[in-house]
């Protein structure tokens, strides 16, 4: 997932082309370069084009949009070539659809659904690998889930302290993945998904709406 480093004023020579499939071969190497250099907040879709060397129009007809180029380059090679991307922000309708009293419980079926779907625990033991050794790679799938996942969910819920309340969501879910599909903890592993959906559905309402100690955190700047 790392590249060497190339200076933003030096593009990649914009040589002849071998065809579609060069072209966004040149466009994939050259977003894994970016999202390892400068992480998934900092990059952008026109600085991947200009490390490519190719007009910025093309990443758009080749993918759609800056979370799918993500996926295709950084996250579908360590978990599988062809696994499914998953959907922002039709995963965070679904979980945001419903009672209120009930989006831990949502949140965690959603997450369930991804992975235990066919071949899910593989993807995950594949993407845990890959990025526990990677630095890089750490970084870009943290910046990745909480810019896309967590931290829109949690804004929209209007809560306070909105950021630290989805890591303290995340640390769930993550701890989940790692007993269910990397661990294979017997009891987390065999127990129905609908049950664990609530078991730690209710951990994660927790984080998300209770009232936190008070005291021990800063004082949330009033809204503008």
């Amino acid at each position: 997932m790392t590249g060497s480093p190339r200076s933003a004023n030096t593009p990649r020579s914009r040589g002849p082309r071998g065809g579609d499939s060069d072209t966004r071969g040149d466009i994939l190497a050259a977003a894994r370069t970016v999202f390892a250099d400068r992480g998934y907040t900092a990059a952008s879709l026109r600085g991947i084009a200009r490390e490519a060397g190719v007009d910025p129009a093309l990443l758009h007809h080749y993918f759609d949009g800056k979370v799918d180029l993500y996926w295709q380059a950084v996250m579908a090679p360590l978990a599988s070539r062809g696994m499914a991307r998953p959907d922002p922000p039709t995963i965070l309708a679904g979980i945001l659809a419903g009672p209120r009293e009930e989006v831990g419980r949502r949140w965690a079926a959603a997450f369930l659904r991804l992975w235990d779907a066919q071949d899910g625990p593989e993807h995950f033991r594949a993407l845990v690998h890959g990025l526990t050794t990677s630095e890089e790679g750490l970084r870009t799938i943290r910046e990745f889930l909480m810019q896309e996942v967590f931290h829109p969910l949690v804004h929209a819920l209007g809560v306070d302290h909105p950021d630290l309340r989805a890591q303290l969501a995340a640390t769930q879910l993550i701890g989940l993945g790692m007993g269910r599909y990397v661990g294979r903890l017997p009891e987390l592993r065999d127990l129905p998904a609908d049950a664990l959906a609530v078991i730690v559905g209710d951990a994660i309402q927790h984080y998300l709406f209770d009232p936190l100690p008070s005291g021990l955190l800063p004082t949330p700047p009033p809204e503008a």
